[in-house]
């Protein structure tokens, strides 16, 4: 079983599982390596227990993602807004986090082209909705602030710091296009790409993607068919990958073995068909 394989916790979240027993779950499961994910609520006593499972999980590897730890008050992490009080706060605690617990990763998005609210909470997560439209030029110059923050604290702690691809829809993602990835590397060349594969498949993009395929440094795993009728109000793009799936596209990886690979589903997948899944990644790494 390869140690890079792991699950977030937002899967145990969305069945109503706190923080710990989230990662415990995963470890009972067999999983070596657990995000710790976007959709858990805030806990009391949350360092502790991030104290708990530095010292009770110190076998596994982790990576941090999103909105974690969880905030009182919940608010879209949105780097387009640039360096807000809130931002800076979350880009600091995640890194925190990340060096208790020795992440691989600290994972974030590019932010959207608007302030965005939120939609009605399904399984855990909701969608983002339009405050106010953004400014392109503006949007970016936030996104580079954060980012500029982001990578100090990255080289300090010595964690990798990585950006994903995220889903249009109704709001759109500030970086969607390989070529919107690679203005943001060329300037900041120690982030790296978090491909997300279910994103990838809903937007139809991912041979674009794997263009950056050297600067790829981590990977979400869920499956999305673009032509299901509710692909935008069910847990769409979370999905289990259907047995037999072709995974050859990501051999273009070369450092695939080596990076993590993160299965991220809520709680309308069983744990059966995760562990099918995982069994069928871990056959294609094999040879690798």
């Amino acid at each position: 079983m390869s140690s890079f394989v792991g699950l977030s916790s937002s899967y145990f979240a969305t069945r109503g599982f706190g923080i710990y027993d989230s990662v415990a779950r995963a470890k009972e499961l067999g999983f070596g390596l657990v995000e710790l994910g976007a959709a858990h609520s805030l806990e009391k006593d949350v360092w502790k227990t991030v104290g708990r499972i530095k010292k009770d999980f110190s076998d596994l590897d982790f990576t941090v993602h999103g909105v974690f730890p969880p905030r009182e008050k919940r608010f879209w992490f949105n780097p387009s807004l640039g360096l807000t009080p809130e931002n800076r706060k979350l880009v600091g605690d995640m890194f925190k986090v990340a060096s208790e617990v020795n992440a691989l990763t600290v994972g974030i998005h590019s932010g959207f082209d608007c302030d965005a609210g939120f939609s009605e909470t399904k399984h855990g997560f909701s969608f983002p909705t339009i405050l106010k439209k953004l400014d392109r030029s503006k949007a970016v110059a936030g996104l580079k602030e954060v980012l500029d923050y982001a990578l100090g604290l990255s080289k300090e702690f010595g964690i990798k710091l990585v950006i994903e691809n995220t889903p249009g829809r109704e709001v759109s993602s500030l970086l969607r296009t390989a070529e919107q990835f690679r203005e943001i590397f060329e300037e900041f060349p120690e982030l790296g790409f978090l491909l997300d594969f279910g994103h990838a498949l809903l937007e139809k993009n991912l041979e674009e993607l794997l263009s950056l395929h050297e600067r790829i440094g981590e990977m979400h795993l869920h499956y999305c068919s673009p032509s299901e009728k509710n692909v935008a109000d069910s847990l769409f793009d979370h999905r289990p990958f259907p047995g037999g799936f072709d995974f050859s596209q990501l051999k273009k990886i070369k450092q695939i073995g080596r990076i993590p690979l993160v299965f991220e589903h809520a709680a309308d997948v069983a744990e059966a068909e995760i562990l099918s899944e995982r069994g069928q990644v871990e056959k294609f790494l094999a040879p690798l």
